[in-house]
């Protein structure tokens, strides 16, 4: 049983039942991003045992694409397919409309990350009160102080077909490769390698689709072996 709390709806409740052949299986549940759900309780006709925790602790700090916007299936996800794939324990930080916050950064109860992924900066819009370089440049510093030696993967914007500022967008990339090359402990992975630079590849000129979030986590992990991160 369950229930999904959206400003759209009121409180929509159910029951979603499923059957598997005999034998052992490992049973995933992915949950909605952009809408609150509570399982109230379930039942299962066997044994059954939680699965062990990956000793790979990674804190995912991102935007809406890292929450999961974009995609119709949450499985899709690409930190969801870091956890399939790599067997990353994984915990998500990702808020829509977030940018470069370094006042963000604190330490997390309970969760020590081994290895930690930041995708930020296609949030990159004009604005006078944002100072981007300012930004960007203090986040790491404050990034690298509450986590040191702790190794770091900077994933720039991918492409987006809504820019009305090219200069602007591309010199907004720039200014975070050249911040991330200031530490040692920063690896580099350029947004633009991860999606098709094409429209059919998002679902609203901004985020993945389907398919674009399948290419993105696919160029995503070979990135992230090719660089032993």
């Amino acid at each position: 049983n369950f229930t999904a709390i959206n400003s759209d709806l009121n409180d929509l409740k159910g029951k979603v039942e499923f059957f598997l052949p005999q034998g052992q299986k490992l049973v995933s549940i992915y949950m909605p991003c952009e809408s609150t759900v509570q399982i109230k309780n379930f039942t299962i006709n066997g044994g059954y045992k939680s699965v062990k925790k990956s000793e790979k602790r990674v804190l995912i700090i991102g935007d809406s694409i890292t929450q999961g916007a974009g995609p119709e299936v949450a499985s899709l996800a690409y930190a969801n397919a870091l956890v399939r794939e790599l067997g990353y324990d994984i915990l998500a930080q990702g808020i829509g409309g977030y940018r470069y916050e370094p006042n963000d950064i604190m330490k997390i109860d309970g969760f020590e990350p081994d290895k930690i992924i930041v995708a930020l900066g296609t949030n990159w819009y004009d604005d006078s009160s944002y100072d981007y370089e300012l930004n960007v440049s203090e986040f790491y510093k404050k990034l690298t102080s509450v986590f040191p030696n702790i190794p770091i993967l900077a994933i720039t914007p991918i492409w987006r077909s809504d820019i009305d500022n090219w200069d602007r967008f591309i010199w907004c990339i720039n200014k975070i490769k050249d911040t991330c090359a200031k530490y040692e402990c920063i690896r580099l992975v350029d947004g633009f390698t991860l999606v098709p630079n094409v429209e059919e590849c998002f679902s609203d000129k901004a985020h993945p689709n389907c398919f674009g979030s399948l290419m993105y986590s696919s160029n995503l992990i070979k990135a992230i072996r090719k660089l032993k991160f």
